[in-house]
């Protein structure tokens, strides 16, 4: 499965979430902790996540910028914990003990596999979806990112990445892309890692 993606800086977040409310389902609120490792000396890497309500991920992704506009990400992911809680995979008092362990074996191994921790990134995040007329299912997320601002995310899953689909899908985003109020010279090619690290 591959992701089409785009994101943009969001200047306005009322206005914005009012027009989003006009013509897609709000799903909910999320926190989202994510910590990225890399293999030193290579660019060999790995995102572990802590999401409300979901068990703890780890992530690999393979990037590439089309366009230089959207991303297309094949993304492989597995679960290295999860337990019967219903608000917080980050650390409480309730799953604390299962969740730090599990994620603790994953670091050690890590290390030892000559891992170490790259970035650190906080998301508080407001997920919204639409389904187009032509059946496509549209994710919008509305994130505050720490130390960054806030940012919208547009997201088609499609199981092709050829031109003609990644072409359809483009068009796709600008449309909810403006229906969200947002002009194009606002998106940003440049990951959150880049962004983070002051990279230009």
């Amino acid at each position: 499965m591959y992701e089409i993606e785009l994101k943009a800086w969001v200047d306005d977040i009322p206005s914005t979430e009012n027009k989003i409310n006009e013509f897609a389902k709000y799903i909910g609120l999320t926190e989202k902790r994510d910590t990225y490792w890399r293999k030193k000396n290579t660019e060999i890497g790995i995102r572990i996540r802590q999401e409300t309500g979901k068990p703890i991920i780890a992530t690999w992704k393979q990037k590439n910028l089309r366009q230089n506009e959207f991303e297309v990400n094949t993304e492989r992911e597995f679960i290295i914990a999860s337990t019967e809680f219903t608000k917080d995979t980050i650390p409480n008092k309730k799953n604390e003990t299962s969740l730090k362990s599990a994620l603790s074996n994953f670091e050690d191994f890590l290390k030892t596999s000559d891992f170490e921790i790259s970035l650190q990134k906080y998301k508080s995040t407001k997920t919204w979806q639409h389904k187009t007329e032509e059946g496509d299912l549209i994710t919008i997320e509305i994130s505050y990112v720490e130390f960054l601002g806030h940012f919208i995310e547009i997201e088609i899953l499609s199981e092709k990445n050829d031109d003609e689909t990644i072409s359809m899908a483009q068009n796709c985003l600008h449309e909810t892309l403006q229906k969200c109020g947002i002009n194009k010279d606002r998106i940003e090619t440049r990951y959150y890692w880049q962004l983070l690290k002051g990279e230009v």
